[in-house]
């Protein structure tokens, strides 16, 4: 939104609907992904532990966590900075010093 220079908050009606229309089309285009029933944490761990026996390699490398951090942190970051004067409702600020920052994220 930022990049196209759309402000829904001062746009006339019109221009909201058609934002609203155009959104999940030309904007932020939806894709389907089927996704198989069960529990993913548990399924991890077990992936894990196999690994772990059996020196095989896991189906999602800590590369990828890593890096599935890193966009979610950045993105906590952004509305942080967009929404800086908004309530959060519990969910720390990307400078609480728990959260790993992503320059430390970035040289892991």
């Amino acid at each position: 939104m930022l990049e196209l220079e759309i402000d829904p908050l001062n746009v006339t009606p019109q221009e909201r609907d058609n934002i609203s229309d155009r959104f999940f089309t030309e904007l932020v285009p939806r894709r389907e992904v089927s996704v198989p029933a069960g529990n993913a944490i548990v399924s991890e761990h077990r992936d894990f532990a196999q690994a772990i026996t059996t020196g095989e390699h896991v189906e999602v490398p800590g590369a990828a966590g890593r890096d599935a951090l890193a966009v979610a942190l950045e993105i906590q970051q952004r509305l942080h900075v967009v929404r800086h004067d908004a309530p959060h409702n519990n969910v720390p600020s990307p400078n609480t010093p728990a959260l790993i920052s992503l320059q430390q994220l970035k040289a892991a």
